[in-house]
């Protein structure tokens, strides 16, 4: 199934899915698309804040969140955050999402261009909503 889901946005198979099965495939390339980009998204942005935040603490040299470093931690992910907003298409983890995307049609792949920018935007809304 997840080998399916992964090939079933290829311009090849389209043209061997017969025309009423061709609507189906569509969700499944728009979910195909999507996942790639959570995927993306927690590779270049979630991954890396929360390895930082369950590392070893240095005073008591224990694992587990270092919240008294919490606000230095806020002001790096406000920082990667808008930095990502302005550069995710040049950011090597939303390669395969890209590549994905531009197999789509035109209209599918604004739609899903405009998505991600907005959700980046909602992405750091929540995060200032939560510091402030």
């Amino acid at each position: 199934m997840e080998r399916e889901l992964v090939l079933c946005h290829r311009k090849e198979v389209r043209k061997e899915i017969p025309k009423t099965s061709y609507d189906q495939m569509v969700v499944c390339w728009l979910c195909c698309s999507k996942t790639y980009f959570m995927c993306a998204y927690h590779k270049a942005f979630i991954v890396p804040h929360f390895e930082w935040l369950q590392k070893m603490d240095e005073r008591t040299k224990r694992a587990g969140f270092r919240s008294r470093s919490i606000l230095e931690r806020y002001y790096l992910m406000h920082s990667d955050l808008t930095h990502l907003k302005a550069n995710w298409e040049r950011d090597p983890c939303f390669r395969s999402f890209i590549e994905v995307v531009n197999d789509l049609n035109p209209e599918d792949q604004k739609r899903l261009y405009l998505g991600a920018e907005m959700f980046f935007g909602i992405s750091l809304q929540t995060l200032t909503k939560h510091f402030n």
